[in-house]
């Protein structure tokens, strides 16, 4: 069965379908890019949903200004008709952070991995 016939019966059956968090939504990351209380609101909900939490205040504001960083380069994709799928699960990891964290150190993604063990182990700084 389908994920449409799937959804259909969910709807059919008088089932809530999950709502998708605003992050993950093209139109709310591009009105929050132009206003930085939206902005945070969309940080505070990824943070939320992404179970992280920052020890300093000043890394919080430094992972907020990447986390603003990286979903103007998901909308900039976006613009040049390319799909993204809203703000993703390293959103706020600077692009060499995830290069030195991932690709250099050849490290996997998988359900029981703790990206905030890796960023603190690798004791890197964003360049936003």
């Amino acid at each position: 069965m389908g994920s449409r016939t799937s959804m259909s019966m969910a709807k059919a059956k008088g089932h809530a379908l999950p709502k998708s968090p605003s992050y993950r939504d093209v139109w709310k990351i591009k009105k929050a890019l132009s206003d930085d209380s939206l902005m945070m609101e969309l940080f505070k909900e990824w943070t939320r949903d992404n179970d992280r939490s920052y020890p300093t205040k000043e890394e919080e504001e430094q992972r907020f200004r990447v986390f603003k960083f990286n979903a103007q380069e998901a909308l900039d994709r976006y613009n040049e008709g390319r799909k993204i799928w809203g703000i993703g699960v390293f959103a706020d990891m600077s692009n060499d952070e995830f290069e030195a964290v991932f690709i250099r150190k050849g490290i996997t993604y998988d359900s029981d991995f703790d990206v905030d063990d890796v960023i603190s182990k690798s004791a890197t700084t964003c360049p936003v």
